[in-house]
């Protein structure tokens, strides 16, 4: 999966990028990963 490449288990913070990847994995059944990614990108606390 392209999510295993983003969020690698031997970083450091693997407990936090296993949650990020539960997180992502939820999302893409949800939204389109285009959705995901612009929510991402631009959070709904910066202005537009």
């Amino acid at each position: 999966m392209v999510s295993a490449v983003l969020f690698p288990r031997g970083h450091s913070d693997g407990s936090i990028f296993d949650r990020k990847l539960m997180e992502l994995n939820k999302g893409m059944r949800s939204m389109p990963l285009s959705l995901f990614l612009s929510v991402e990108t631009f959070p709904s606390h910066s202005p537009i």
